[in-house]
C-alpha cells in the first residue's frame, strides 16, 4: 500500500473506534460550544499564550483578516498581546487534536471534522480561523503518517 493510500485508508477503523470518537466529540461540544460563558472565559485565558508574535503591523493586520469577526471575545485594547499573535494556543490545540484524529481514524476524517467545525464556527459564532484549517490539516497529516509508519 502506498503512503497516499495509507493516509486515507479506513481498514483499521472499527465501529467501536467510531463510537468512542463520537462520544468524545459530543462531550467536547457540550462542554465547550454549548456553554457560551465557559467558551468566552476559556478563549480569554488562552489568548494570552502566544508561540509566535508578529513583528510588524502588516503581519498583525493579515492575521486579523484571516480570523472571524468574533474570534476575539475581548476588546483588543484589554489584551494587546493577542493582536500580534498569529500562532497561539488555539492553533496548537487544533494541531494536537488532529494528530490523534489522523492516527486513530484517518486523513479523511481529520479533513472532514476540521473543515466541518470551521464552517460551523463561521456561521454560528463568526469565529472561524484559516490558520486553524492549516493546523488541522498538518496535524491530521502527521497523525495519519505516524499510523502508516507504525503499520509498515
Amino acid at each position: 500500500m502506498s503512503l497516499m493510500e495509507c493516509l486515507f485508508s479506513n481498514e483499521h477503523i472499527t465501529n467501536k473506534t467510531l463510537m468512542v470518537w463520537g462520544v468524545i466529540f459530543i462531550l467536547l461540544y457540550i462542554a465547550c460550544f454549548n456553554n457560551h460563558e465557559y467558551l468566552v472565559y476559556c478563549r480569554n485565558k488562552v489568548h494570552k499564550f502566544c508561540m509566535y508574535k508578529c513583528e510588524t503591523q502588516e503581519c498583525s493586520d493579515f492575521q486579523k483578516s484571516v480570523k472571524g469577526g468574533s474570534y476575539y471575545t475581548t476588546d483588543i485594547e484589554e489584551n494587546e498581546s493577542i493582536e500580534y499573535c498569529p500562532l497561539g494556543f488555539w492553533e496548537l490545540s487544533h494541531f494536537i487534536t488532529h494528530i490523534f484524529i489522523g492516527y486513530y481514524l484517518n486523513m479523511s476524517y481529520s479533513l472532514g471534522i476540521g473543515f466541518g467545525f470551521e464552517v460551523y464556527e463561521y456561521f454560528v459564532y463568526d469565529c472561524a480561523s484559516y490558520p486553524d484549517l492549516i493546523a488541522n490539516t498538518l496535524g491530521g497529516l502527521l497523525g495519519s503518517y505516524l499510523r502508516c509508519r507504525a503499520v509498515v
